[in-house]
Parts: C-alpha cells; sequence; structure tokens
C-alpha cells in the first residue's frame, strides 16, 4: 500500500497531471482516500481531466511498480 505521499507522487507521474489538476482532484473528492477510491467516471467529471486522462488517473493505482522504480532512482 502506498503512502499519501507516494500516491501524490505517482499522480504527478501521469502525463498531462501536474500541480492544478491534482489541487483541482483534491478539492473534487475532498480527501486523498476519496481520490484513491474514485472510478474514472468519477474522475472525468472534474474540470480539467476529461475520459482519457481520467483513465489514465483510474489506472494510476495498478502503476505502483512504476513509483517504486522512480524512488530507486
Amino acid at each position: 500500500m502506498l503512502t499519501d505521499r507516494e500516491h501524490l507522487m505517482l499522480l504527478n507521474l501521469v502525463p498531462e497531471i501536474g500541480p492544478l489538476r491534482v489541487r483541482r482532484l483534491l478539492t473534487a473528492f475532498g480527501s486523498l482516500d476519496r481520490l484513491r477510491a474514485a472510478d474514472a467516471a468519477a474522475l472525468g467529471r472534474v474540470g480539467g481531466i476529461g475520459p482519457t486522462l481520467a483513465q489514465r488517473l483510474a489506472h494510476v493505482r495498478e502503476d505502483e511498480p512504476a513509483l517504486r522504480r522512480e524512488l530507486a532512482l
């Protein structure tokens, strides 16, 4: 399981996600736990996200190994 800090880092590894979109997501969902639990449809309703990016974000949970590789560098 990722820590909150690691999850935020993983979000920032998603292409086209930056601090503004992360902030929008956190504001929309109210907490990192609720953001983690959101499906692609819910993510896509956040302003500036859209369906393609929402799909990428929904799959970010599965990409913990990528974060582990980044942290190892």
